[in-house]
């Protein structure tokens, strides 16, 4: 029996459900059958919308034909996705912005001319 293995992602700044399989026109003709399927050829992949009832729909669309794997499907997977990419940004700003830290002190005259010399 065939694979496909569908999990959230972000395309085009809407959440959708991603279908991963293999090339096979049976399985392509049954995506296409889903309400709204789109291709996305920067994810290599078919993606249909994040409705509450997908998961019945996809098992309904491919009895028989292929097995499912949705485990990656779990609840607020896209809002621990958007607050990792929030805290990577937060580290990211903090970095560049290092003399906003309080705990960091200012750098002495000494310290740029020894970082200079390290540069030179």
């Amino acid at each position: 029996m065939k694979n496909i293995i569908a999990e959230r992602v972000i395309h085009n700044g809407m959440v959708r459900v991603g279908l991963w399989f293999p090339y096979d026109t049976e399985l392509i003709r049954i995506t296409k059958g889903l309400p709204d399927p789109l291709w996305s050829s920067r994810m290599k992949c078919w993606h249909i919308p994040d409705t509450p009832d997908f998961i019945s729909l996809l098992l309904k669309a491919f009895y028989g034909k292929s097995y499912i794997d949705y485990t990656a499907l779990k609840p607020n997977l896209v809002e621990k996705i958007k607050a990792k990419k929030e805290e990577e940004q937060r580290k990211i700003t903090v970095k560049t912005r290092g003399m906003d830290n309080p705990e960091l002190h200012p750098l002495s005259e000494k310290g740029r001319g020894d970082i200079e010399k390290y540069r030179r």
